[in-house]
């Protein structure tokens, strides 16, 4: 679940306006990234 609370954060900066757009695509496709690895570190293990 840490992937689903580091997006929630992201929406919350989003939405307060901490972030502006770039930075919210951003941050948001590096965390797709990181869990696309990971999945293919669990896939690659089974």
């Amino acid at each position: 679940m840490p992937g689903l609370t580091a997006e929630a954060l992201i929406v919350r900066q989003r939405l307060s306006g901490d972030i502006d757009a770039e930075a919210y695509r951003a941050r948001m496709n590096d965390l797709a990234r990181k869990a696309a690895r990971e999945r293919g570190r669990s896939a690659a293990l089974d």
